[in-house]
């Protein structure tokens, strides 16, 4: 059975009448209950976007952040016509419904300043702490907004319309003036939108249609660095009181770009495409501009580049370090002078230690720069490179350094001369602080706690520390508890919830968080991450639901409340009755499919073998590469009783024809989560024998199939498995949501619903009937 949804909600929020919110979130007073909890609640519950930072004020009395609304994103109407997950207006998709809160880090108090209209975020404090910058699309396409302290106004500062790139917002010392990227000059956003490759259609396909008194052709151009040109732009800096615009740099992709901290330049790394087309290693520039010169030097070109690579201005802007790395590369770290000369290689031949570090701190004489690794803090003598290892921890990974706000400045504490430290403890995967003296190296855990810090991917940053160290502030959460912001006392060795953003949970007996180990058929060590449901009672068994991801470890999202990897919100089936299963999944490059199975049934069958799971009640689901590996798994097994993949791929070779995506999943299938290695032509059988569409006469299982038509993980992948198990008589069904992008939590309020009300029904209906206790 094929279900085509054509919902759209005709239900709105109501609008505040008042430019500021003051609002506090109270605590629930009535006695918790174990119950199953609705998805209504789900739509009240507030969360931290990733990738996106949050910004202290100088003085530290107010932490600003952006925060969504689950049941305002879903019911904004603004998010029609998305198209590469980027809004007609030009936010991001994932922002939908965002607004820009802040919170007093000392009596809790927290404001919505931007009052539930349009999309807001990315808000950054001016140095002098009487401004709040962000962005915003309030009064039509995405501008640069200010919200000043003293008069409580909110004014759009430029009509320059706001191309979101990793940078974000930065403001120059003198807090008169705001770096931004925006829409390259002379281009009209809707061919903006054409040049990222992502047409209009289910299908997303990247062509382009011929003028009509032309011949009836299709042009296909394969674009360089087309997984970046959601990122095509120019880089400004305008004036908050004239509103003046200057353009620095033009028709460029940047990947990263920072102000120095002397504020008279400014320096970009640039995507400039693969080392040949479809390769996973990237490619990028390194530009530099100075205001007064205004002409851009090219500092480095073509260097290999990688996800994560850090690049750190010195304090007095004389150089610029960075990282290259990727498949083709191996990793080092490099110097370059801003007043020319070529890029060399900062640490000689024989300290390989530090060739990829996580992170990039100066202290404030610029003498000393500071890099971690996985376990190690690293000092390196400036500009001779000497290295020392500072302190290893070797139970401990280490997560993010204190840095002071909106610098590539170290932060430490008093005169001791100490850094802290954000660490995770392997053995455990509590997380907690550490100071660790720079003269000694004498590492001093301050303390750990059963919980998961929110760390940005893209500058490791995890601690807000405002200027002169007065608060440390970060984000927290753990198993029964949504994101908050707390704050860290150092003295005390103490720390402190300032928010309270999701009292709507507080109602419910919420499921308690556990790890488990077992060995792979590999005969490898691994673990996974356990939520027992409300009212668990040891003795009894219980339903379970695998929540699937190949290549992840699972088992890392033991303290958080809502993993990216679980496509239900984990709390949510844990109130109704079922142990939600987390696995660890490593895999080969080769052998991803079996790999999968390797891993996961063994856990599986441990959890039965210490009476937890009820051998006849497992079910399996996964979402996007997830998806995959709920397919990899029911064609190798038919341990699971029920089965969901959402968004799922079925055939790896379909990645070298996936419209829209020409390149970008190529090399996808080659050198990234694909795990094949190489080409279809090097490994033919690689992509057959990784393929679950190879397989399905094997299923057993009963299985659902969720995808979304708008998609860029194509809906024909979706639509195969389902023709395919149709041919084969096995029992699955197939819901389409029309119109809907990859990731549920940001559909429409009726699309998420029946997508709740869906699977759960789906897993009652196999799992639940014939229930032993």
């Amino acid at each position: 059975m094929v279900t085509r949804r054509r919902v759209r909600s005709a239900v709105r929020l109501g609008v505040f009448s008042c430019g500021l919110l003051l609002s506090s979130f109270s605590s629930v007073c009535e006695e918790p209950r174990i119950a199953p909890i609705p998805f209504e609640e789900l739509l009240k519950s507030n969360f931290f976007p990733p990738y996106l930072s949050g910004s202290i004020s100088p003085d530290g009395e107010w932490m600003a952040f952006t925060l969504i609304n689950r049941g305002r994103a879903a019911r904004f109407e603004g998010r029609a016509g998305t198209r590469y997950w980027i809004t007609p207006s030009g936010a991001p998709f994932q922002l939908t419904g965002a607004d820009v809160w802040i919170a007093n880090t000392k009596s809790g108090e927290v404001r919505n300043l931007t009052g539930n209209t349009g999309n807001n975020w990315g808000p950054v404090w001016s140095p002098d702490g009487e401004c709040l910058a962000f962005k915003s699309d309030r009064a039509g396409p995405a501008a640069v907004w200010v919200w000043e302290s003293s008069s409580r106004r909110l004014h759009q500062v430029s009509s320059a319309q706001v191309i979101d790139t990793f940078g974000g917002l930065q403001w120059t010392p003198d807090s008169e003036r705001i770096l931004f990227t925006v829409l390259p000059a002379g281009v009209v956003f809707g061919t903006w939108l054409d040049s990222l490759g992502y047409g209009p259609t289910d299908e997303n396909a990247q062509y382009k249609d011929s003028p009509p008194d032309h011949a009836s052709v299709h042009l296909v151009e394969f674009a360089a660095s087309s997984n970046f040109n959601k990122f095509f732009c120019d880089l400004a800096v305008v004036d908050i009181r004239t509103g003046k615009l200057e353009r620095l740099l033009s028709h460029i992709r940047p990947l990263w770009w920072r102000l120095s901290a002397t504020g008279v330049s400014v320096a970009a790394m640039c995507s400039v495409g693969e080392t040949k087309p479809g390769s996973a290693q990237g490619l990028f520039d390194l530009w530099l501009v100075e205001f007064q010169r205004k002409q851009p030097r090219l500092l480095a070109a073509k260097t290999h580049w990688q996800f994560g690579s850090p690049i750190s201005w010195a304090p007095d802007a004389n150089s610029i370090v960075f990282t290259t790395g990727g498949p083709e590369s191996t990793p080092t770290l490099f110097r370059v002078a801003t007043n020319g000369g070529n890029a060399t290689p900062l640490l000689s031949s024989g300290e390989e230690e530090l060739r990829s570090p996580n992170c990039l701190l100066w202290d404030d004489t610029g003498r000393h720069l500071y890099a971690t690794t996985d376990h190690a803090l690293w000092e390196i003598a400036m500009p001779e490179g000497h290295l020392r290892r500072i302190a290893s921890l070797t139970d401990r990974e280490i997560l993010s350094v204190a840095a002071l706000s909106q610098t590539d400045q170290l932060w430490t504490s008093n005169e001791s001369e100490a850094v802290i430290l954000l660490t995770n403890n392997v053995r455990t995967l509590n997380q907690g602080f550490y100071r660790v003296s720079l003269k000694t190296g004498e590492a001093q855990l301050l303390f750990e706690e059963a919980k998961s810090h929110a760390v940005n991917p893209v500058d490791h940053l995890g601690m807000y520390v405002s200027r002169g160290g007065k608060t440390v502030a970060y984000v927290a959460e753990d198993a029964r508890h949504p994101q908050d912001l707390w704050v860290l006392n150092l003295e005390r060795r103490t720390t402190r919830r300032v928010t309270d953003l999701n009292p709507v949970f507080g109602k419910y007996v919420l499921g308690g968080p556990r790890l488990l180990d077992w060995r792979s058929a590999d005969g490898l060590t691994l673990r996974g991450s356990l939520l027992l449901p409300s009212g668990y009672k040891p003795g009894n068994v219980y339903p379970v639901v695998v929540c699937v991801y190949g290549g992840a470890l699972l088992s890392n999202n033991l303290n958080e409340w809502d993993p990216v990897a679980s496509p239900l919100q984990r709390q949510f089936l844990a109130s109704h009755g079922y142990v939600v299963f987390l696995p660890d999944a490593p895999q080969r490059v080769g052998t991803p499919m079996r790999d999968i199975a390797k891993a996961v049934i063994p856990g599986v069958q441990k959890l039965i073998e210490l009476g937890i799971a009820d051998p006849e009640r497992v079910g399996v689901m996964g979402i996007s590469y997830g998806g995959y590996s709920t397919l990899a798994l029911i064609v190798q097994s038919h341990l699971f009783k029920a089965a969901v993949s959402i968004a799922g791929s079925v055939n790896l070779m379909d990645s070298y024809v996936r419209p829209g995506m020409i390149g970008v999943s190529i090399a996808w299938a080659e050198q990234g989560q694909g795990k094949i290695g190489g080409s279809l032509w090097q490994y033919r059988n690689r992509f057959i024998e990784n393929s679950p569409l190879f397989y399905l006469d094997e299923v057993e299982t009963p299985l659902l199939l969720l995808h979304g038509t708008s998609d860029t993980s194509p809906v024909m992948e979706s639509r195969l498995t389902y023709g395919a198990l149709r041919r084969l008589g096995k029992d699955v069904v197939y819901a389409e949501y029309e119109g809907e992008e990859h990731g549920p939590d940001q559909w429409s309020v009726p699309n998420q619903a029946d997508y709740y009300h869906r699977i759960i029904e789906w897993l009652d209906s196999h799992l639940k009937s014939g229930a032993v206790q």
